[in-house]
């Protein structure tokens, strides 16, 4: 009896001893444990798994990207990766568009070319088109080309002499001019080159004065130069020619009707910036004109006084008041530390 006491005692010691100790770690136990770095792996279990162990693992669509990884590149991202010659093409993606894999594409005005290619002949880039869509294919090559050849190869006129005018100014060449049907697109061909030019020897192929004086008056004021101011008829256009050239508002005085050199008188003032001839005027509305530009250009209140009316001087004190903001503005651009000071006229 004492016997088999004994052995059931040693028997529960050994049990109870089982129960203290509990399951040994493992490193498929589904549990961080022994010094592991994550669930049943570092430490003394295999490394965990990484974006950069160059495994696909860890619910990764590719290997170490998607997931908890960065996306996996694609043929739709946007950026030149995963051996691609180009951006989203090459390599495992679609070929790259080139200027000689007869298809219209990236940028191309036609098949392979145009754009980033070589420049299309009329024939490629007019190819298969009729009509109008034509017509108007052959005079968009022909003056960006500067090629009146083109111009005579369609068919409506009124595309041809829109085109012959164009190509006229551009190249300078009245010529072309000759060869335009419509009167009215004749004349005005005339009056782009001589303006285009300079040449006021062809102004005198503008039959009626005005548009004649109208080219004077344009070349004159491009090229600075009062000569050719005083072979223009109108008496006005003449005289303010010379005016504004000179920024002298006096010669304005030799302009018969207070309208007429009122207006004179304004455009040189606008050019002068010399409030005191807006006294010579007799024309309210112009005189208010002249008060208000001279004062916001020298960004002075005091000259608004001079407006009539209190809704005029208010309109002039918010055109003061505009321009200095403007200056205020442009100073602030140039920068403190620029050395420059943008100043009243």
């Amino acid at each position: 009896m004492s016997k088999i006491l004994m052995i059931l005692l040693v028997a529960a010691a050994v049990f109870i001893a089982g129960c203290g100790e509990g399951p040994q770690a493992t490193c498929s136990d589904a549990i961080r444990n022994q010094s592991e770095t994550g669930i049943d792996c570092g430490g003394p279990c295999a490394p965990c798994a990484t974006c950069s162990d160059g495994i696909k693992n860890q619910n990764e669509a590719g290997i170490d990207c998607g997931g908890p990884c960065t996306p996996c590149p694609t043929c739709s991202d946007k950026i030149q990766n995963q051996n691609e010659a180009g951006i989203d093409c090459g390599g495992p993606c679609a070929a790259c568009p080139t200027c000689d894999d007869g298809i219209k594409n990236h940028g191309e005005k036609a098949i392979d070319c145009g754009g980033p290619c070589r420049e299309c002949s009329v024939g490629e880039l007019c190819f298969g088109l009729k009509g109008d869509q034509l017509d108007k294919c052959y005079c968009e090559f022909a003056v960006k080309a500067n090629n009146s050849g083109v111009c005579r190869m369609i068919n409506q006129s009124f595309y041809k002499d829109d085109c012959l005018r164009s190509v006229a100014k551009e190249t300078m060449n009245a010529s072309y001019c000759q060869e335009i049907k419509e009167n009215f697109t004749s004349i005005e061909c005339y009056n782009d080159v001589a303006i285009a030019s300079g040449d006021i020897g062809l102004c005198d192929m503008l039959a009626a004065d005005p548009k004649k004086d109208a080219c004077l008056y344009t070349i004159a004021i491009d090229k600075n130069d009062t000569k050719i101011c005083e072979i223009i008829k109108a008496q006005y256009s003449r005289y303010k020619c010379t005016a504004l050239i000179r920024a002298d508002p006096t010669e304005c005085e030799n302009i018969d009707g207070n309208k007429s050199r009122d207006w004179c008188y304004l455009a040189a003032v606008e050019k002068k910036t010399d409030g005191a001839f807006c006294t010579n005027m007799t024309d309210i509305s112009v005189k208010d004109k002249c008060y208000s530009f001279v004062a916001a250009q020298k960004i002075d209140e005091s000259l608004c006084e001079m407006a009539s009316g209190n809704s005029t001087k208010s309109d002039c004190i918010k055109g003061v008041e505009a321009a200095r903001q403007k200056l205020i503005e442009i100073q602030k651009q140039l920068g403190n530390d620029s050395g420059l000071v943008v100043e009243p006229r």
